[in-house]
């Protein structure tokens, strides 16, 4: 096959990072905040109704296309004041956008898709950059003659639902809408006949939205590729596969066979996904893995770097704001202004140490960990050890393992997974040699399942395993999140044995909403409820643990009679 010449041209770090990966097998990039493609609020933009201010664009409004189509706004993605450059044209015409903005611009018998300082450099190369201009939906190409700075503004970015992700700005100007991965996954792809990689996000729809266009634009010179967009699924000539995939479904990346994985935002991934499910996918074909993201917290991102930085067969880099060298030093003093000193440290410096926002018990773990009450305590032989489950089948299944004396609680162990129904955690359970108590778990479990006929308290009997259950309460959110909170202020935790429910109760925050600009009483949908929902559990379990009953529990048998039996048992 004759050689493809793909249009990427690395920066510095891309290039130190793909000579790395060709010799090691593991590698984590922590990245900053990313910059978006964005221009100012004051900007204008095509819709219906005329041209709007892109600062008055919101989600779900409608936009015209070059094609004379609508599209809807997707997404918006507000940008700090940054440095603006005015685009001029040979009529005249101009619009305003940041340094990062991509372009569809036409030069030396080329269609490329540059951002605005590529276009800048280009024009001081004395060449000729045409782009396209849209007058009743016919498009004209119209030479760019300067481009010049024109002050700082706040930004904003929007993303639309057509399949070119084009839209119309001032004077009737089409502008555009993980650079170094998808390169490597797609170099690879074309180097090993008839393998497979995988492109990974938290979940799928973030993977389109992310990476698909970049696959589409950095692949669409390779002859016979093809495109799935249903299956989000990538087929080269030389028989190989890039699968775009979310780790919300977990349970389906098992055992697909990979050579290669890149799991991006890994900080919000389940923090078993690597261990359990996607290094036994490479094991077959020796295949590699790479990690990026931005911190939150020291979670199971901060895990894997912390490892890596300690094993010399890793490449591991931080590329600060200050690194990567996307904004100028004003431009990173505005930011600080827009943003808290802890926000800064953590979404554009790439500290570890800052407190995930909105985290339910940040307080709460840092005391913890201050105290030294996260530490090596096994377990206690003397004692019985007391399970606290959250049960789910698609979703994650959580159990705590935890031991109670003289008013202490400590977490000895921890598992979860997903996928499974109760045959698989039993088995679990019965490989440790732990002298169990209580098996606790929710009220759902005596739902009847209606293929079987039985409840899951029913299979868990047949198993060998007795739950005790613990009733649905009439207590709020509030009140379930201070019950953790008390638990907290005398728990103390095995971390041998419990970083994954370290790394994941660290991520149980707050929902924030971007448009008031405030946090909700309620918290972020992921898969750090589970684990939530398991320690609330283990909260109200605390005193049947010691051998106690108090008040409260009385309060929940009076109001759920009927399974009083069961609780009792």
């Amino acid at each position: 096959m004759a050689k493809i010449q793909i249009n990427y041209s690395p920066r510095a770090w891309q290039e130190d990072f793909h000579k790395h990966i060709e010799q090691k097998k593991r590698a984590i990039l922590v990245l900053h905040r990313r910059a978006g493609k964005a221009q100012p609020l004051s900007a204008k933009v095509l819709t219906p109704n005329g041209l709007v201010f892109m600062g008055d664009i919101k989600l779900n409004d409608t936009v015209l296309t070059p094609k004379g189509t609508k599209a809807k706004v997707i997404g918006i993605f507000p940008q700090p004041k940054q440095q603006i450059y005015k685009i001029i044209l040979q009529d005249g015409s101009q619009t305003r956008a940041t340094a990062e903005h991509l372009w569809k611009i036409y030069f030396a018998n080329k269609c490329e898709i540059l951002n605005t300082l590529c276009l800048k450099t280009l024009l001081e190369q004395k060449i000729k950059i045409f782009i396209d201009t849209a007058i009743d939906f016919i498009l004209y190409k119209k030479e760019i003659i300067k481009i010049e700075e024109d002050g700082f503004e706040v930004a904003q970015c929007i993303l639309i639902d057509d399949p070119d992700h084009l839209y119309i700005t001032d004077d009737f100007i089409v502008t555009h809408n993980t650079t170094a991965i998808v390169n490597q996954l797609q170099k690879d792809a074309m180097l090993v006949p008839d393998s497979q990689y995988a492109y990974i996000c938290p979940y799928k729809d973030q993977a389109k939205r992310v990476a698909w266009d970049l696959f589409k634009k950095y692949g669409e010179s390779i002859p016979n590729i093809n495109f799935n967009s249903h299956d989000l699924t990538i087929t080269y000539p030389t028989g190989s596969k890039i699968l775009l995939l979310g780790s919300d479904n977990a349970h389906a990346l098992r055992g697909i066979g990979l050579w290669g994985v890149a799991l991006d935002e890994y900080a919000q991934q389940p923090a078993h996904l690597w261990g359990e499910i996607i290094l036994p996918t490479l094991t077959d074909h020796k295949g590699y893995a790479i990690f990026l993201g931005t911190p939150q917290g020291k979670g199971a991102f901060y895990s894997i770097y912390k490892k890596a930085v300690e094993d010399e067969k890793w490449y591991a880099k931080i590329l600060s704001v200050n690194d990567t060298k996307i904004f100028s030093p004003q431009e990173i003093e505005e930011i600080k202004k827009e943003c808290s000193e802890d926000e800064f440290n953590q979404e554009w410096m790439c500290s570890f140490e800052s407190s995930v926002q909105g985290a339910y018990y940040a307080n709460e773990i840092n005391t913890a960990r201050t105290e030294g009450r996260l530490g090596i305590y096994p377990w206690d032989k003397n004692l019985p050890v007391h399970t606290v489950w959250d049960i789910g089948f698609s979703d994650d299944t959580s159990i705590g393992f935890f031991q109670v004396l003289h008013g202490q609680v400590k977490m000895i162990d921890y598992y979860e997974n997903s996928g499974y129904d109760i045959s698989h955690y039993i088995p679990v359970l019965k490989r440790k040699d732990y002298a169990y108590g209580h098996h606790f778990g929710p009220w759902d479990l005596m739902s009847k399942n209606f293929q079987t006929g039985k409840s899951t308290y029913e299979h868990a009997l047949s198993l060998g395993i007795k739950f005790t259950i613990i009733p649905q309460t009439k207590l709020s959110f509030i009140e379930r999140i201070n019950a953790g909170k008390q638990l907290w202020s005398r728990l103390f935790i095995n971390i041998n044995n419990c970083q994954n429910f370290i790394d994941t109760i660290s991520l149980y925050r707050k929902k924030f909403d971007k448009e008031r600009g405030e946090w909700k009483d309620t918290p972020v949908e992921d898969y750090t409820n589970h684990c939530a929902d398991m320690f609330f559990y283990a909260a109200l379990a605390e005193r049947q643990m010691s051998g106690r009953i108090d008040v409260t529990w009385e309060k929940f048998l009076k109001e759920d009679s009927p399974k009083k039996s069961i609780l009792q048992g």
